[in-house]
């Protein structure tokens, strides 16, 4: 190869690296301009829609309100160069007339210029108004589209999609890339074509004045976008960094209040709020750079624009000096149009990263919509229907299943057969495929082998919404709305109180709905948190029997409660389960005893069935092996019941104010196996003690409490000012683990009051295994 050619090769392998280097810079600029550190993994390698697709779910009304909201904007940016015009053009008058003193000219032309200059301020609120308000309708009702087309999308769909897809993710698309496209769509559209209109107008009308003025300040508008876009850019890593710990404080904030209980009880409180502080101290030189870049590039922004101004006032001024320009106004307008063009135009950076959010979050959000589930759900009336009230036989035959996001199959061909209006158990090892057959029965999961068949005829013939609706489900964590007793009962349904209140009683929860002081109108709170297990999960038997179903599935429903509560709950089961086509599955295995057929199922397959007494006389099977480990495991539960018997401890009943789950809870059982004395009695008249004594209160509520505190508290709390989030979860876990609980009945611990002992080292000495979740 000639020397020439090697230089040719070396110039274009130059130019090749200079482009990419080129491209790649345009590539980190976008990225780190559209960057997100809420956005999870899936989210970065998204390909934002086309900006027409934004207005995918627009009908013609909102289209036509954006045309509108548009058009107002375009008419904003072109008569707002006209108020500088104006102005100009009156300090002009000023300037020109030496002696305005009876001067009628001079007024005349002041008062016209004036009211041309009212009639232009009149245009545009008038202008803005409209296009503030036609954007903010239509894109209200295009995310309100979009929200209601996604959650109906997410209830249609199977559990490979649920399995795949966390509810934390599912969360963040509901509530922040729907709230990225509302903004996107909203007043964003409206200040681009404001803005954009308003610089070609300006820097036109400039040239017209003057152009040599104008070719001097023309570049600040460019160079201005520039700066703005560089912000994002040089300030990412250290904006990761901060995001980073903020969302680290955010997640030791959350698991304090979520088990603000256990932490009080281990005596928790100050390391987690060492810890908590120590996260937040760590973003604060983070946020020291963030705010260094953002201000040395603001601030020059600033500079800049001024600088051209002040080059474009001196060069007029020279004009004017020298005869070259006439009007000192046409300086003032000139420069004034160019500067405050430019400056609009360099706001622009923020309203073009919310439009391109926009895009980037509908092509998650779009993607999730356009779904499609492996079974069809609709509300359509094809396919058969299971009655209320109907008998129902369940038969597995052969059926084959595997999840998506795994490799090892679930199923291997597991058989087993419930007949119309018996009860069976399945039992088994987690993992071997107990609950993956109770998602194939309620059309949640589809099989990838063998049949179900339902009355003999196959599960996929069934109506899936109408079959669903015949199925009474309860799980092992009963799932219970913000709401009242009855509405969680109905879910939605048309029901009668009558109807409520006869499945409640078949579930054994009226009594004790009623013993509430509302009754049915009683609201639970979140997730039920004013019930205790055993009552949420007969509320949760009568939301499932309430329709009278031919089938009822007991996903290991017993499973978290204590011995009283399971006793209670599985009478309710018994009761729910008359004439009905059961299926249990069960860990306690105590439970099943008075089923029909169990089937112990072993990596994916049946390898014992018959009955429990069957079963369990079988030596060398795997059922009575697991049996006799669950016998031994309990050993040691009998012996601390008769520990509680030998120390006379009272237990509180269901309406107590000390529950028989604390007892149970270790932390008490732990002391009697030490030998401490500890004894739970009753009130007596002798140990009424007034209440402003014994628990002295406090007036003004939790922010009294805070300010009473000392010491080291003030600087975890001045710590948590940074995000406002972190200020509360502290508030909640230093006022609740602080506040007084009991007012009634005392808790002796070696024949001395456990009120008037320390609580931090009380929670030392015994609260280590405070563990049982009905406390907790």
């Amino acid at each position: 190869m000639s020397e020439a050619d090697k230089q040719g090769n070396e110039r274009d392998s130059d130019s090749a690296t200079e482009a990419k280097q080129k491209k790649s810079f345009l590539k980190r600029l976008i990225a780190a301009a559209l960057e997100d550190k809420d956005e999870d993994d899936s989210k970065k390698n998204v390909k934002p829609v086309p900006f027409r697709e934004l207005f995918r779910f627009a009908e013609r009304r909102e289209i036509f309100l954006i045309a509108f909201g548009v058009l107002c904007a375009v008419i904003n940016g072109i008569v707002l160069p006209t108020l500088i015009i104006f102005a100009c053009w009156i300090s002009s008058v000023y300037i020109s007339t030496k002696d305005p003193v009876g001067n009628v000219d001079f007024l005349q032309k002041s008062l016209k210029l004036s009211f041309m200059l009212l009639g232009s301020g009149i245009i545009t609120y008038l202008a803005s108004f409209l296009e503030h308000l036609s954007l903010s309708v239509a894109s209200e009702r295009i995310t309100s589209r979009i929200k209601i087309a996604f959650v109906t999308a997410v209830l249609g769909q199977d559990s490979n999609f649920l399995d795949a897809t966390s509810a934390g993710a599912l969360s963040n698309q509901l509530n922040n890339d729907i709230e990225r496209i509302r903004d996107g769509l909203s007043e964003k559209i409206g200040m681009l074509c404001r803005s954009t209109t308003l610089y070609v107008t300006a820097t036109i009308i400039a040239f017209i004045m003057d152009w040599r003025i104008a070719l001097i300040m023309v570049w600040t508008g460019p160079i201005c976008i520039v700066f703005t876009a560089l912000t994002p850019v040089l300030a990412a890593p250290s904006m990761a960094s901060m995001l980073k710990a903020s969302e680290e404080a955010n997640g030791v904030a959350e698991e304090a209040i979520l088990n603000v209980k256990t932490v009080a009880a281990c005596n928790g409180e100050m390391s987690m709020i060492e810890k908590y502080s120590q996260i937040l101290r760590s973003s604060i030189s983070s946020a020291v750079r963030v705010g260094a870049i953002s201000g040395f590039i603001d601030g020059f922004f600033f500079f800049f624009l001024y600088f051209t101004f002040v080059a474009g006032i001196w060069f007029g001024t020279v004009a004017f000096h020298n005869g070259l320009i006439a009007d000192p106004g046409t300086v003032l307008a000139v420069a004034d149009l160019i500067q405050f063009s430019s400056w609009l135009l360099g706001l622009l950076g923020p309203h073009m990263l919310a439009v391109l959010k926009a895009r980037s979050a509908a092509a998650v959000v779009y993607k999730t919509i356009d779904t499609i589930p492996e079974i069809d759900s609709s509300d359509s009336d094809e396919g058969i229907e299971l009655k209320a009230g109907e008998k129902c036989s369940i038969e597995f035959q052969g059926v084959k299943f595997s999840y998506k996001s795994r490799e090892t199959p679930v199923l291997r061909g597991l058989s087993w057969t419930v007949r119309a209006g018996e009860t069976s158990a399945l039992v088994g090892q987690s993992g071997c495929g107990k609950s993956t057959s109770i998602g194939l029965i309620t059309r949640m999961l589809q099989a990838s082998g063998g049949a179900i068949l339902l009355n003999g005829q196959p599960i996929e013939q069934y109506n899936v919404r109408k079959l669903r609706k015949m199925i009474g489900v309860v799980s092992q964590e009963p799932a219970l709305f913000h709401g009242t007793i009855a509405e969680n009962i109905r879910l939605g349904r048309n029901l009668t109180d009558d109807g409520v209140r006869k499945a409640a009683k078949t579930a054994n929860a009226h009594e004790f709905i009623m013993g509430l002081e509302k009754g049915y109108d009683t609201l639970l709170g979140p997730s039920g948190v004013a019930l205790s297990g055993g009552q949420k999960q007969r509320i949760a038997i009568a939301r499932a029997i309430v329709t009278d179903p031919p089938i009822l599935l007991l996903d290991e429903a017993t499973s978290a409660l204590d011995s009283k509560s399971e006793r209670i709950v599985q009478a309710a089961f018994q009761r729910a389960s008359a004439g009905r086509t059961t299926v249990v599955i069960a860990h306690r295995l105590s439970t099943i005893r008075d089923v029909s057929r169990v089937y112990v199922i072993k990596e994916g397959r049946v390898v014992e069935d018959g009955g429990y007494e069957e079963l369990r006389t079988k030596h060398d099977g795997l059922f009575a092996a697991m049996l006799n480990a669950q016998d031994v495991g309990s050993s040691d539960t009998k012996e601390i019941e008769e520990d509680e018997e030998s120390k006379d401890a009272v237990i509180a009943q269901e309406k107590g104010l000390i529950t028989e789950s604390f007892i149970r809870g270790g932390s008490i059982m732990s002391s009697i196996r030490s030998g401490r004395s500890v004894k739970i009695r009753p009130v007596d008249s002798s140990d009424i003690v007034d209440d402003e004594t014994e628990f002295p209160q406090v007036n003004g509520g939790v922010f009294t409490l805070l300010f009473r505190y000392k010491g080291l508290v003030w600087k975890q709390m001045l710590a948590g000012c940074f995000r406002s989030t972190e200020l509360i979860a502290l508030c909640v876990v230093l006022v609740e683990s602080h506040l007084p609980h009991a007012r009634r009945g005392r808790l002796l611990s070696d024949d001395a009051s456990v009120q008037w002992s320390s609580a931090r080292y009380w929670r030392s000495d015994v609260g280590g295994d405070l563990v049982d979740s009905e406390f907790l």
